[in-house]
């Protein structure tokens, strides 16, 4: 059972919620007076990582069996301004895009953030770092700059590739499984890759043509959701075992405006912070998008949804 956690940032509300074997969303934890502010909430191995950028605060969390919030560590002091905070494997990676600066760090049995690596000098300026599998693939989309990287055994970060001349201007790239998607809104353009063996990124395919402007592009189970917000446009893929991305469902006259659509398990959850509508769906044998539940009236303005 995976737990879904909202946070509303400006108030500190928050909630624990799952769903269950029916597709229905169910609270077991409504959490008010939480801090404000919190711009990063990361699930890592069983835990929770709120962090804010503006002062270094930090906690550790994780949810028990009751299906309740419970806190291990508070920090204060922590590094400022991280805009990049990545998990991979039992792992988080920190970054710093205005200078370079990094970390590797990790939660322990007790729920306590602990560090193994400390980096000053990374390239600057990177916009996407994504886990695909065991690897960590690094995106400048300014000018095509990338990396890949792991992390060792003793949580070290290790590069295995670098990468000049890549397409410039991705605007999403989308773990699926051990294949990553690039996708660039502007114009359609989309590939499929995948890392492999000697830790060198390896691409399947090549497409031309795709929607523009897709906004939320979400890994469900073995299969990838499209999303256009603007007008309700959608769609379910998935990648075959020749690296190629298979269509199964179009879809027209979704509902528009969505804010998040966030797996959670084998489902995905949509909400509208606007206005608090909501929805559960899943992607049934055929490879397609079936919905379970429709909600009215739900918490306006939540813009944190944890899978954790």
């Amino acid at each position: 059972m995976t737990t879904l956690f909202f946070y509303r940032s400006s108030d500190g509300l928050g909630a624990v919620t799952h769903v269950d074997g029916n597709g229905q969303l169910q609270q077991t934890d409504s959490e008010q007076g939480m801090t404000f502010g919190w711009d990063h909430i990361v699930a890592t191995a069983g835990h929770l990582l709120f962090y804010r950028s503006t002062d270094g605060l930090g906690a550790v969390c994780h949810v028990d069996g009751a299906g309740k919030l419970q806190q291990t560590q508070s920090m204060q002091g922590m590094t400022f301004d991280w805009d990049h905070v990545v998990a991979i494997g039992n792992h988080l990676v920190f970054y710093r895009s205005t200078d370079g600066l990094g970390a590797v760090c990790h939660i322990d049995g007790n729920g306590v953030l602990q560090q193994t690596q400390s980096m000053q000098g990374m390239t600057f300026g990177w916009t996407h770092i994504v886990a695909v599998g065991n690897h960590l693939v690094f995106y400048r989309s300014t000018d095509g700059l990338g990396a890949v990287c792991h992390i060792d055994g003793n949580g070290v970060l290790q590069q295995t590739q670098s990468m000049q001349g890549m397409t410039f201007g991705w605007t999403h790239l989308i773990p699926a499984g051990n294949r990553l998607l690039f996708y660039r809104a502007t114009d359609g353009l989309g590939a499929v890759c995948h890392i492999d063996g000697n830790g060198q990124l390896a691409q399947t395919q090549s497409l031309q043509g795709m929607t523009f402007d897709w906004t939320h592009i979400p890994a469900v189970g073995g299969h990838l959701v499209f999303y256009r917000g603007t007008d309700g446009l959608g769609a379910v893929c998935h990648i075959d075992g020749n690296g190629v991305l298979q269509q199964t469902q179009s879809m027209q006259g979704m509902t528009f405006d969505w804010t998040h659509l966030v797996p959670a398990g084998n489902h995905l959850v949509f909400y509208r912070a606007t206005d608090g509508l909501g929805a559960v769906c899943h992607i049934d044998g055929n490879g397609q998008l079936a919905q379970t539940q429709s909600m009215q009236g739900m918490t306006f303005g939540w813009d944190h949804l944890v899978a954790a």
